[in-house]
């Protein structure tokens, strides 16, 4: 393979995710999935210099990013996969494209471990570490409008059942071994204020507002109990049962007859963004 170093390639694979290491502030950014992750994302490039790490987000967004006047994808790696090395999706993706699918330092949506490992224990350990967290049906129905609309960028996918499996696993992209490991938690439903809460405490002056990004594609803002089923919402709370206990979230439609036993993670950031929602 050949490995070349792209700070603006032509194309975003959507394979790749957002994530942010600021050795200028000293802070990492974990992506989670419809948290108002990709808002957060662009609102904090404005603190990057030159030598933080930027991932490559979706075309949309970048092109977003470019009309902010915020930097683009920077000090990521890029290795693309040669014809002779094709198989299964790759294969049909440089078909489809007429291009060759390419692959990066971190995948998207890169957990915790992933990135400790790539950016060493030393500036782990010492950076602030920075979240953002949404009620997990919420988050599920989100990702069931963005997946069935065309600016998702695997296409359409009308199925609620596949939403369900992948929004409600963001507990896996924060914690370690089932702990969590960041110290600032954003809140999907206090948005504005906790940005700022962060900010504050890292001492980062912002000079442009938090922009609003993959908005505009649930109709009404149809609440979780009436998008999910019974059986998708029970199906909801078993896998995000640990986020759902150590975050307090709790669901508002008719009794699902799970049994809350306390056996949820007591681990507990400082942070004053882990306030109950209001």
């Amino acid at each position: 393979t050949l490995q070349l170093d792209l700070r603006w390639p032509r194309r975003t694979d959507s394979r790749v995710g957002r994530v942010i290491v600021s050795h200028r502030h000293r802070f990492i950014f974990i992506k989670t999935r419809k948290t108002a992750s990709t808002s957060v994302e662009l609102y904090l490039r404005q603190f990057c210099g030159p030598d933080d790490i930027i991932t490559h987000d979706t075309d949309e967004d970048e092109r977003l990013a470019r009309d902010l006047g915020l930097p683009g994808p920077q000090n990521i790696k890029t290795t693309y996969t040669m014809p002779w090395r094709m198989r299964g999706r790759d294969l049909w993706w440089a078909r489809t494209h007429r291009r060759y699918p390419r692959r990066y330092d971190i995948k998207m949506h890169a957990d915790a471990a992933t990135i400790r490992s790539y950016v060493g224990d030393d500036v782990w350990n010492s950076y602030a570490k920075i979240t953002t967290v949404r009620d997990p049906w919420d988050a599920t129905v989100s990702l069931y409008y963005w997946r069935r609309s065309s600016r998702s960028p695997n296409g359409p996918d009308r199925t609620i059942d596949t939403a369900v499996d992948r929004a409600a696993r963001n507990w896996e992209s924060y914690t370690i071994d089932g702990v969590p490991v960041v110290d600032h938690v954003i809140r999907y439903e206090q948005l504005a204020r906790d940005v700022q809460d962060v900010c504050d405490q890292l001492g980062l002056v912002a000079t442009m507002p938090l922009h609003v990004a993959k908005g505009g594609l649930r109709p009404e803002r149809s609440p979780a109990s009436e998008v999910l089923s019974p059986n998708q919402a029970r199906r909801v709370a078993e896998i995000a049962r640990d986020e759902i206990a150590w975050l307090g979230y709790e669901w508002s439609g008719p009794d699902l007859g799970l049994s809350s036993d306390g056996d949820g993670p007591s681990t507990s950031i400082q942070s004053s963004t882990t306030r109950s929602t209001e």
